[in-house]
């Protein structure tokens, strides 16, 4: 991602005063390159190294309501969301629009080497596109002229689905007082929420069950051995849940890729 603005901001950041000689920082020119370093910094944040499907408005409130920030030194960032729209998983994306105003504060050199910093002030705004839910994924940035209007009030979408924290225990319970066939329907019973994916398989005297929800790389698996022992849980590579890859799947125990 980049823009004029890191251009513009490059040459301009450094005045020289001429008439003494003193060098200056612009502050104009300093908040415009910060306010483009937000940007970028919030697109990367767009992406993270393993995506999940996301609508637009679960975008803006994880990353934008934390963004307004007040310095020591006085300067201060505000990023505000003024729309959004669509999801990750749709053709054209999701779109947001946001509005990142950067107010750099004067300062005055007080000690041997410092530099002297005008005030100054920038606003942009940055349309992003994020498409996909696969790794190396990564979102357009796009600056563009800010519309008028005020801002709405940031979106409070529903989370994710996940599993609950006391599925492994759950599993294994169920491990315990089933057998081969009532594994799966049993393994059901347990987890009927419509998010959740369930596959179980039954051989050597062991029964396995994996659970899931696919969409958000959330697995565990259970095994009641021979010797009816029981153990169940998670902790797989993020990458071997990733669509096209094996998934949730019993084959994470009796299959596991090298």
């Amino acid at each position: 991602m980049g823009s004029r603005w890191g251009l513009i901001a490059a040459l301009a950041v450094v005045v020289v005063l001429g008439s003494t000689g003193c060098t200056r920082l612009d502050g104009d020119a300093l908040a415009e390159q910060e306010a483009w370093s937000i940007a970028e910094r919030i697109g990367d944040d767009l992406a993270p190294s393993v995506m999940r499907a996301r609508t637009a408005e679960w975008l803006v409130a994880s990353h934008v309501q934390d963004e307004n920030v007040e310095l020591p030194d006085g300067s201060s960032h505000r990023v505000e969301a003024l729309s959004w729209s669509g999801a990750t998983s749709d053709a054209a994306g999701a779109q947001l629009l946001l509005r990142i105003s950067v107010d750099i504060a004067a300062h005055s050199p007080d000690t041997v080497g410092d530099i002297a910093r005008a005030a100054g002030s920038a606003t942009l705004c940055a349309q992003y596109t994020v498409v996909g839910d696969r790794y190396g994924d990564a979102p357009d940035l796009e600056q563009v002229d800010c519309p008028d209007g005020d801002v709405p009030p940031l979106p409070s979408p529903s989370p994710p689905p996940t599993l609950d924290p006391s599925s492994a225990a759950i599993l294994e319970a169920v491990l315990l007082s089933t057998d081969a066939a009532g594994l799966e329907a049993d393994v059901m019973a347990a987890f009927p929420q419509d998010y959740v994916a369930i596959e179980t398989t039954v051989g050597d005297g062991r029964l396995i069950a994996a659970v899931g929800v696919p969409s958000e790389g959330d697995c565990i698996v259970g095994v009641r051995e021979s010797d009816g022992s029981v153990r169940a849980g998670g902790g797989f590579p993020p990458e071997r849940l990733m669509p096209g890859e094996i998934g949730c799947s019993t084959r994470l125990v009796t299959a596991p890729p090298l």
